[in-house]
């Protein structure tokens, strides 16, 4: 199988030149008309792979075999919850979602082929969940909904107490979509040594055996995601 990475095509130029350093096939999501500005090209708005199966939106660039297209019935931008189809992860054989907002016809396949369905209240379940270690069901994230679920079903989860990544126009961004687990090594869309736990997530991520990376000097910013696909 082939490992492509699917990113924000507006990601900065050292970001950009330092995953092809990484990993040199990349599919960069172009700007979706569903979604506001902010977050229109973000891969955990627009793209979503289960299994041997990747679910996107009609109309988006992304040309990857066993694609399927969901259409959305929506006029005009895409609200809360209409706006939260496609963000979901997957670790191991759980599938973490908020069940009531992620497409049913992505719900269904999930069941269909046996895994294991976690609901989830937050409905930007990808953009609040930075996987570190799948195996071990390790992760962190700033929501404490979903530290207490994902606790209760046997996760390992590092609670950050800050907000301190970037997203305009927003308040703030998330970690989740700051970050991106590329075979050992969690890569982060900025300088990690900027955000304010740095220190905790490190010895996290230390305890796991997972090696961390900053992919450019600048502040953490929520680019939604760098996503890695598995396809042929």
């Amino acid at each position: 199988m082939k490992k492509v990475l699917a990113i924000d095509s507006r990601v900065s130029n050292e970001i950009l030149e330092n995953i092809k350093k990484i990993n040199n096939n990349i599919v960069l999501i172009q700007k979706n008309p569903l979604f506001d500005e902010a977050v229109s090209a973000h891969p955990d708005m627009n793209i979503l792979q289960v299994k041997d199966r990747i679910f996107t939106y009609a109309g988006t660039n992304v040309r990857l075999r066993n694609t399927s297209k969901i259409k959305s019935t929506k006029r005009g931008k895409l609200q809360y919850p209409e706006d939260v189809s496609l963000n979901a992860v997957c670790i191991s054989n759980d599938f973490i979602c908020r069940k009531k907002s992620v497409d049913q016809v992505i719900l269904e396949h999930a069941a269909n082929i046996g895994m294991n369905i976690i609901d989830i209240n937050q409905g930007y379940v990808k953009c609040n969940i930075a996987v570190v270690d799948e195996e071990n069901k390790a992760v962190i994230t700033e929501d404490e909904g979903i530290h207490k679920t994902l606790t209760e079903n046997g996760y390992k989860v590092l609670l950050l107490k800050t907000h301190d990544v970037l997203l305009e126009p927003y308040k703030y961004g998330f970690i989740g979509g700051a970050t991106g687990l590329y075979e050992n090594t969690l890569l982060f869309t900025g300088n990690v040594k900027k955000h304010a736990e740095y220190e905790r997530m490190k010895a996290f991520c230390d305890f796991f055996g997972v090696e961390i990376k900053s992919l450019s000097k600048d502040y953490l910013y929520d680019y939604g995601s760098i996503l890695t696909i598995f396809t042929e």
